[in-house]
């Protein structure tokens, strides 16, 4: 606009004008429907240049990147300080950034990466339901339901963390089931590899002698065998150690 048409804005008598402003440069950055963020650059004079026009969309790319790591870094301590084993960010309902092994987890369990990296259907509709529950004016708002979908003895976590832009989701898999010829790097007899697996599945000691038909001081004295192998002091310890094994972190 000309300098007239400048003059006679509101905005520019209560703003512009007290401190000096008569030329103003602005790309923007992040463009939302609910977020707008400039880079601005102001002056009293001269106009600004074609050069400094060049020089400001040259590092325009650079900031958006910067504000999408500190959008990343912000959402990640709010959610705990902990990115997990898996995480996923997405922006617009596609895949942003991620890793391998975060994506062939997204796809095994709910499906392929549609074309343009579109999340899998199923996926998608439960952020916008999340995010739909977040924006409902409860007082106090809902807690934020993770979500879990169990497949073939492993289950998958899944935490959602909505930023202005972003939305990371952190992917935690676990087994829930062991196959008793999974822990042999432990040095397990196959019966105590079977025991071993029952109790990291959470059973007793009575359970487990009436599964395999034996008594239950049998069934103690097999892990009594197992705590001793795995040089650990109680059955969450080997439960533990075990899941790690059936999981190719140790042997």
């Amino acid at each position: 606009m000309t300098h007239c048409q400048l003059h006679r804005l509101g905005l520019y008598n209560d703003f512009y004008r007290p401190l000096g402003i008569e030329y103003q440069l602005s790309v923007p950055v992040v463009a939302e429907p609910h977020v707008l963020t400039r880079i601005t650059c102001s002056r009293n004079h001269p106009d600004f240049s074609d050069r400094e026009r060049l020089l400001l969309n040259l590092v325009r790319p650079h900031i958006a990147e910067a504000r999408r790591n500190a959008e990343t870094l912000t959402l990640l301590k709010q959610g705990g300080g902990e990115s997990g084993p898996g995480l996923l960010i997405t922006e617009h309902g596609r895949v942003g950034q991620t890793d391998a092994r975060s994506l062939a987890l997204v796809q095994e369990y709910f499906g392929p990466v549609g074309p343009m990296n579109r999340l899998p259907p199923s996926l998608e509709r439960w952020i916008k339901h999340q995010e739909g529950l977040l924006e409902a004016r409860a007082d106090p708002p809902p807690p934020r339901q993770s979500l879990v979908v169990e497949r073939q003895g492993k289950r998958l976590t899944v935490r959602l963390l909505p930023g202005p832009v972003q939305r990371l989701l952190i992917l935690q898999e676990e087994r829930t089931s062991l196959h008793p010829a999974s822990l042999e790097p432990l040095g397990l007899t196959h019966r105590e590899g079977e025991v071993l697996a029952w109790v990291a599945r959470g059973k007793t000691n009575d359970a487990i002698a009436t599964i395999f038909g034996l008594s239950y001081r049998t069934v103690e004295k097999h892990l009594e065998n197992i705590l001793r192998k795995l040089g650990v002091e109680n059955r969450t310890a080997a439960a533990t150690r075990a899941l790690a094994v059936a999981e190719g972190v140790e042997g």
